[in-house]
């Protein structure tokens, strides 16, 4: 798609931010700093920053009260207890008021031109929800799954089952149909979580309830709305390394998060409840394979 919207054409006038930044914090005092500043620097400049800090025995939260003392733009809220990721996401969501709507996470980098290039490509394409780039996975884990001539054949099949189950890459989400598009979601990954998407529908989208895999089904509301576009660029490092929390496991995510008891047995399970009863029998049947394939 060629970009043709002009970042003068973007000047608001108003006081409501073009963009909003949602980011949730829980103690990360080792690359907090740089990640804000990382934000700050963007080449597109008309945004708001919403922080949710869970409390901590670090620094964490000093340095974002910091930022927050000194830059308008910045919204800081410190919550009284740890309320988990799930709580903490919607939370940064809901207080959003941008015409388009971005999560991140503390431990991943935006290029500098990360905000300008979505914002011009959604502008450009009324029929996107949203926008997503390519991305670069780094860290100690980043080349996990990557095959390797030397490989013994048992670790080739294994690296082979694993990308077949968790692929790392992102795609374009498009089709005639909601049912077309929410297939590509539930088949692929859920990287899209951070991808640039219109506001209203975004928070449209969320959902109240917390069960495994949440982020998925957010995913899923959202495609009701149109596309999520792929950008042909890398804007975005990924950490990949053992603080991630999927790279530290299903069990480690059960901790951080509301489980239900029938999810430590089959974790996909109210997520699959939440597809029969929000997206149709119709829907479920024709996924009834990804469906088995997740739980077992």
């Amino acid at each position: 798609m060629t970009l043709t919207t002009k970042k003068k054409d973007l000047i608001n006038d108003s006081n409501t931010p073009i963009i909003s930044i949602g980011l949730p914090v829980y103690k990360n005092e080792k690359l907090i700093q740089k990640r804000l500043e990382n934000i700050l620097s963007q080449s597109f400049q008309d945004f708001e920053l919403i922080i949710s800090v869970d409390p901590s025995n670090d620094s964490t939260l000093k340095i974002c009260k910091e930022f927050s003392d000194k830059d308008y733009r910045i919204k800081y809220f410190e919550q009284n207890k740890k309320m988990g990721w799930i709580w903490s996401f919607r939370f940064v969501a809901k207080k959003a008021i941008g015409k388009y709507f971005v999560w991140t996470a503390s431990d991943d980098f935006w290029d500098p031109q990360f905000l300008e290039k979505h914002i011009m490509n959604l502008e450009n394409d009324s029929t996107a929800v949203g926008c997503v780039s390519k991305l670069n996975f780094v860290g100690k884990f980043s080349d996990e799954f990557k095959i390797l001539d030397s490989d013994p054949i048992t670790t080739r099949i294994y690296k082979k089952f694993r990308l077949s189950f968790r692929p790392m890459n992102v795609i374009s989400i498009s089709g005639t149909s909601f049912i077309e598009r929410a297939t590509k979601i539930l088949r692929n990954t859920s990287y899209h979580f951070y991808a640039v998407y219109r506001r209203k529908e975004f928070q449209e989208s969320l959902i109240d309830e917390e069960f495994f895999v949440w982020d998925f089904a957010v995913m899923l509301n959202l495609s009701k709305f149109g596309n999520i576009n792929l950008l042909d660029d890398y804007l975005v490092d990924f950490f990949w390394d053992d603080t991630s929390t999927t790279r530290q496991g299903i069990f480690h995510q059960f901790k951080i998060q509301n489980t239900r008891l029938n999810e430590y047995i089959f974790p996909y399970s109210t997520f699959i409840y939440w597809c029969l009863t929000n997206l149709g029998l119709t829907f479920s049947l024709k996924n009834l394979d990804i469906y088995l394939w997740l739980n077992f």
